[in-house]
C-alpha cells in the first residue's frame, strides 16, 4: 500500500494545487522552482488536508506526470507557520527544502543506505535537514521582501 493510499484510507487524499491566494501561489512557485534547480530534482508538489496534525511529507511515488517523487505540504502546516510570526515564510522554506532533501535521497537511492542498520530514521532526517541548510546557505538563495506579514513575505529568487 502506497503512502498516498494510506492517506486515502484516513480521508487525507484531497490534493490541491493552490493555496487559494494567487500572490502566495506565485511566491511558492518561484521558491519551488529554485529548489528544483538547486537540488536537480523535479518532484510534483501539492497541498493536502492535514486536519489537526500539521505536516509535510515527501513520497517516493510520483502522482503528477513528468515528476520525480511528490512533496506534499499540509494546509494546516502552511497556515500555522504563516500565522506564527512575521517571518512565517522562513520555516516554510526550510520545511519545503527538507522535503526536497528526501526527494534527493530517493532519487539517489541513499534513503535505504542512510537507514541501513538503524533503529530509527534519525540519519535520514538529519541528512534532509543538512540539505535544507545547504539550500538556505547556497549562493542560489536570495531573499526579497514581498507583500506583508499576513502572507509569505520573502520569496527566494535565483541570481
Amino acid at each position: 500500500m502506497t503512502q498516498l493510499s494510506q492517506m486515502a484510507a484516513s480521508g487525507q487524499t484531497t490534493l490541491m494545487q493552490s493555496t487559494g491566494n494567487p500572490r502566495l501561489d506565485l511566491s511558492f512557485g518561484m521558491m519551488l522552482a529554485n529548489m528544483a534547480n538547486t537540488f536537480a530534482v523535479r518532484p510534483g508538489f501539492a497541498f493536502y488536508n492535514d486536519g489537526n496534525r500539521p505536516n509535510a511529507l515527501a513520497l517516493r511515488d510520483s502522482y503528477l506526470p513528468n515528476t520525480q517523487g511528490t512533496v506534499l505540504l499540509g494546509r494546516g502546516m502552511l497556515f500555522e507557520q504563516a500565522r506564527r510570526s512575521a517571518n512565517g515564510d522562513i520555516p516554510l522554506i526550510v520545511i519545503c527544502a527538507h522535503e526536497f532533501g528526501h526527494i534527493v535521497q530517493y532519487a539517489n537511492n541513499c534513503h535505504e543506505r542512510l537507514n541501513r542498520g538503524q533503529k530509527t530514521v534519525k540519519r535520514t532526517e538529519l541528512h534532509a535537514d543538512f540539505l535544507a541548510g545547504y539550500f538556505l546557505g547556497s549562493s542560489n538563495a536570495q531573499f526579497k521582501i514581498v507583500g506583508n506579514s499576513s502572507s509569505v513575505v520573502r520569496i527566494i529568487l535565483p541570481h
